[in-house]
């Protein structure tokens, strides 16, 4: 029944935030020794500022970590949506925030990429927030109870010639040391297909549609009105709800799997819960 669907699709959702939070809820990671996040921690790095020591490393961490948190937060929203009534749109766009952010932990640690690298896409996200920052600020004419945003774009700035990373481009996502994030439409691709494969490449056009209201996104949840033959109805999708959960899901699940890999934390309990997300969607 929808009932015992809905239930089951709420049980993987709290287990999943359950196992995930057993890792990354601390104040702080601290990596296992011989890991690449304590290679990292303990990096040779040197900038006009001095050497890094671990502080921008760590910075990395706590930004993936604010990151995975939010992703998780947003699972704990889906579990509450997913219901036999529910809302029409609000698993859609509950779901594309969990994949925006749980992409975007999941380019930051990425295994491999060493201290350097990590700290230039910790960077340049960063930089893009202060550049969003100083203008949302300005739009709203400044003055001194948004200087703190205002400021943002210098200290950011500072922080970087210290570091001894140029940046490159313009926009709102200029390249860090030759790090520059992808867009959301490829970030979110790449990240979906390591589970979804090929369907991935229409996610997040998908859900887009519906957050931006297009006629596209809206039109999935008419359907014809038995009770009043030649007329639409306004109703939630089975096939949408699942499908936003899984995607959600996927999301944080592959970030996760990255962020053990890093921090060299053991696996186990983590594997051992990823079958039961997978026999849910089979």
């Amino acid at each position: 029944s929808i009932e015992e669907r809905c239930q089951e699709l709420r049980d993987v959702l709290k287990g999943t935030v359950e196992e995930a939070l057993g890792y990354v809820h601390a104040p702080s990671w601290e990596p296992v020794t011989g890991s690449e996040a304590d290679a990292e921690l303990r990096n040779a790095e040197q900038g006009p500022a001095g050497p890094w020591g671990d502080f921008p490393v760590r910075t990395a961490y706590a930004l993936a970590n604010v990151g995975i948190t939010a992703a998780l937060d947003q699972l704990t929203a889906l579990q509450i949506l997913t219901e036999p009534i529910t809302p029409a749109l609000g698993t859609a766009v509950v779901s594309r925030s969990a994949v925006e952010i749980g992409s975007g932990v999941w380019w930051l640690m990425e295994p491999g990429i060493g201290a350097r690298r990590r700290v230039a896409r910790c960077m340049a996200e960063e930089v893009e927030s202060a550049l969003r920052a100083d203008h949302a600020a300005t739009k709203l004419g400044g003055g001194s109870d948004l200087q703190e945003y205002l400021d943002q774009k210098e200290r950011v700035r500072a922080r970087l010639d210290g570091l001894g990373l140029p940046i490159t481009g313009g926009g709102y996502s200029p390249s860090v040391d030759g790090e520059e994030r992808p867009d959301a439409t490829t970030l979110t691709t790449d990240c979906l297909s390591q589970v979804l494969g090929q369907a991935s490449a229409v996610v997040y056009n998908v859900y887009s549609a519906v957050a931006y209201g297009t006629q596209y996104g809206l039109m999935q949840h008419f359907v014809a009105d038995p009770a009043h033959p030649g007329s639409l109805q306004w109703t939630s999708s089975r096939p949408v709800m699942e499908a936003s959960v899984q995607a959600a899901l996927v999301a944080c699940l592959v970030s996760v799997d990255r962020i053990i890999a890093v921090m060299g934390w053991d696996p186990t309990p983590w594997n051992l819960w990823k079958p039961e997300v997978g026999e849910a969607f089979p």
